[in-house]
């Protein structure tokens, strides 16, 4: 996903660049492939890692887009793909709750006061990790 975001980036510098255009409309260009390469810096990889009594899920390396889910509050997990519609990033499903996912179609189900889907390219591995951090075995 961050390379798409990053080629919009190298694509409006270069428009901004090349195509004639007034400044006021050139700087416009600029100011949006600054903006698209600090989003995709954004995406680059997604981070999913155990802060004490939370499971923190967090795309990075630039932190804006983050969130968490208390090892407390999750009542269901269970292996689960996401569908080609879901695509990638994040943003809600179709299917109830929210995709967190930088690529593939693997992912954890996890079920708290609302859905989370995160996606992994260890599935096993993370659902051995929040089976023992919660106490609930995966579906």
């Amino acid at each position: 996903m961050s390379l798409l975001i990053y080629a919009s980036a190298a694509g409006t510098l270069a428009l901004a660049w090349l195509a004639p255009m007034p400044p006021a409309t050139a700087l416009i260009c600029l100011g949006s492939a600054a903006a698209l390469a600090v989003l995709g810096a954004s995406f680059h990889y997604l981070d999913v890692r155990d802060e004490g009594d939370q499971l923190r899920i967090q795309f990075g390396p630039l932190p804006l887009f983050a969130t968490s889910i208390r090892y407390n509050e999750i009542t269901l997990l269970a292996r689960d793909r996401s569908t080609f519609m879901e695509g990638w990033g994040i943003h809600k499903s179709f299917r109830g709750g929210w995709v967190w996912n930088i690529w593939g179609r693997d992912c954890v189900l996890i079920e708290h006061d609302g859905k989370t889907r995160v996606g992994t390219d260890d599935l096993e591995n993370l659902l051995a990790f929040l089976s023992e951090r919660t106490g609930i075995d995966p579906c």
